[in-house]
């Protein structure tokens, strides 16, 4: 059976430099800025393909805002792991869930002696004047935004015991602080957040609280005194990968009996002001958190369990037969003071992934929109076919959707002089499976019509996340 959104996993191989791209429609003079996107561009190598749509080599791609002009480029980051696979034809570090070819005596040795990949195909971010890559392992790339060439491994001034950490740091504007929060993985594992100034590599830790069976963690929340960890029931055993051979992803296992967890930390003291439980859930991506007295409020994109990550596997993308993704719900969860268990509220009827916000405006405060990529009601593609805004007010839903179109995050831009929190644009990368290839779709962020769109020669496989930089 043809399943259109496919193509979007093919291999991109070339690395392009497009200036002054057509535009149908009119692209908005005062985007005077540049966005940057992050994602796996290629999963088969001479002698070995990955197994996972999050172990692709990864690939920046660059639009370019100047006077209502659109320019394009795109570059592998070359990192390590990538240069090494360019020699040998195959892995020679351990990615998400694709490990080199390793005899028993190697693998034994990387358990020990872990060599982190640093294939940073998750995010990107602009920390202390510098542009980063980053993956969930501790070794962020730089790269130069004008070109797009890798600058090489970032060093921090400190060292902080860490095994894993996320790609979705926050950054608090009162305290001129960025978080972020690591897992380190040992007989007695820890849960650890860390701060770092706005112009320093210099980190602290800000708290730390021991586990035996860590939670899978892919981001977090933050309101204005919090940071929450949210803890689901796919977890890792330390000691099973220890023992087991077998990467990171095959190690994770869905404990049912198991609640999720909410552990708030105080920014300021790192003190574990509280622990609310829930009913089980999955999540990867956080959409907010803010304060409403002593309660706190946690909106995120859930599923019902874990399976997702195994959805994700390329034999699945790729091949038949195929698994409908799971759906991503809207759910918000009221975190009341003085109460262990939370509840949750589904704030939108459409599924909701790869969140977005105004979020220089209203991140760790209350909010009325967010907008994010679901499904169509009839589930025809059963992957992420439409872009969808949710005023959190009214419940209104405005979807934006082209039958065979599938498009990626949608990164919202606020206008000048903004009279409303959704006074911007949402920039989104659409792949259109019939010409195959791609283009920058630019909605208005109030009514989700189409503004402009810019294509380029080729298709941009599926990515994960982008910033847009002034």
């Amino acid at each position: 059976m043809k399943r259109p959104f496919r193509v979007g996993y093919q291999n991109l191989d070339k690395e392009v430099i497009l200036d002054d791209l057509p535009s149908e429609g009119e692209v908005p003079k005062w985007l005077t800025g540049t966005l940057v996107r992050n994602g796996p561009a290629r999963w088969d190598l001479p002698k070995q393909s990955v197994r996972h749509w999050f172990d692709g080599q990864a690939m920046l791609h660059k639009f370019s805002f100047q006077n209502g002009q659109v320019d394009y480029a795109n570059k592998f980051i070359r990192s390590n792991t990538f240069q090494s696979a360019e020699k040998t034809g195959k892995l020679t570090y351990s990615e998400f869930a694709t490990d080199p070819c390793r005899n028993i005596f190697q693998r034994l040795m990387s358990t020990f002696s872990p060599s982190f990949t640093t294939n940073t195909n998750v995010n990107i971010t602009k920390i202390a004047n510098k542009f980063i890559a980053m993956t969930e392992l501790p070794i962020p790339m730089e790269f130069d935004p004008e070109t797009l060439e890798t600058v090489g491994e970032v060093s921090y001034l400190n060292e902080i015991p860490m095994t894993t950490t996320t790609a979705h740091p926050h950054y608090d504007p009162e305290r001129q602080m960025g978080f972020n929060s690591a897992i380190h993985f040992g007989r007695v594992s820890q849960y650890i957040v860390y701060g770092q100034p706005h112009d320093s590599w210099d980190r602290k830790v800000v708290a730390k609280h021991d586990v035996e069976e860590p939670g899978y963690l892919h981001s977090f929340g933050m309101s204005e005194r919090f940071i929450i960890w949210t803890e689901y029931p796919l977890k890792a055993v330390p000691l099973q990968m220890l023992i087991s051979g077998k990467p990171f992803a095959d190690n994770l296992t869905w404990d049912p009996s198991r609640k999720a967890r909410f552990l708030l930390f105080d920014k300021d003291t790192g003190e574990l002001d509280r622990v609310v439980e829930a009913d089980p859930f999955f999540c990867f991506h956080h959409i907010n958190a803010y304060e409403d007295g002593d309660d706190v409020i946690v909106d995120l994109a859930a599923y019902e369990d874990g399976r997702i990550v195994k959805d994700l596997f390329m034999a699945n993308l790729r091949e038949e037969p195929f698994q409908p993704l799971s759906q991503p719900q809207f759910r918000r969860y009221h975190l009341k003071s003085g109460e262990s268990h939370a509840k949750c509220e589904m704030m939108a009827t459409n599924g909701f992934e790869l969140p977005r916000i105004n979020y220089g405006r209203i991140n760790a405060k209350p909010y009325r929109y967010a907008y994010g990529l679901g499904e169509t009601a009839d589930r025809v593609d059963g992957y992420l076919n439409q872009i969808c805004k949710v005023d959190l007010e009214s419940k209104e839903e405005l979807c934006w959707h082209v039958r065979g179109h599938f498009p990626g995050e949608p990164v919202f831009v606020e206008a000048p002089n903004p009279q409303s929190e959704d006074d911007g644009v949402l920039l989104s990368v659409v792949l259109d499976s019939d010409k195959g290839i791609s283009y920058l779709l630019i909605l208005n962020a109030q009514t989700m019509e189409m503004v402009s769109k810019t294509a380029v020669s080729h298709h941009i496989p599926y990515g994960f996340h982008g910033q847009y930089f002034k």
